[in-house]
């Protein structure tokens, strides 16, 4: 398998595996799914929980994660380890990288930046964090389990057909016409 790519654009497809004849390949594979407690990364750890991935998501909100973490290992029948951790943080990025040191499969989303109605409103403070978090953040995370592979350390899965994917949205287009 060379890897896998996948490219959302406005909706999640959402690919009924137990239905169909579509095999990813990844059963036992050890993934990650930053980001995996709502949204986009929770839709993702499902498709990957229903392949048979061994699937570590991660969330800053504990309560969430410990739900969808027990409802998709529920459903699906996987082992789905919890890993509470803001993984714009140094420590929350650390907690998932010991949770999960050597990943075959790499899928991360981050918390989308904060909507505001007023383009012409948005400071270059906002603008920064945005940037922060949405690309630097998740770069972090790849460049942590990238360097490992290349050095030979574990996670040679990554260099050698493993898959790194990075969902993000916007929450709406901008800038609107009603805030120019």
């Amino acid at each position: 398998m060379d890897g896998i790519i996948l490219v959302y654009r406005r909706r999640i497809p959402s690919i009924k595996l137990g239905r169909s004849n579509v095999d990813l390949q990844i059963e036992g594979k050890k993934a990650i799914m930053a980001g995996g407690s709502a949204g986009m990364g929770r839709a993702t750890a499902e498709r990957l929980a229903e392949a048979g991935a061994q699937l570590v998501i991660s969330a800053r909100r504990e309560e969430r994660l410990r739900n969808a973490a027990r409802e998709i290992s529920e459903q699906y029948g996987a082992a789905v380890t919890p890993v509470v951790a803001d993984s714009s943080t140094e420590d929350g990025r650390a907690a998932l990288f010991a949770a999960r040191p050597d990943p075959d499969i790499l899928a991360i989303t981050i918390k989308p930046p904060k909507p505001n109605g007023d383009f012409l409103k948005v400071t270059p403070e906002q603008w920064r964090d945005s940037i922060e978090t949405a690309l630097i953040d998740p770069i972090e995370i790849m460049r942590h389990y990238i360097r490992k592979a290349l050095s030979g350390l574990n996670c040679a899965a990554l260099v050698a057909g493993g898959a790194v994917v990075h969902l993000n949205s916007k929450p709406q287009r901008w800038p609107r016409r009603s805030s120019i």
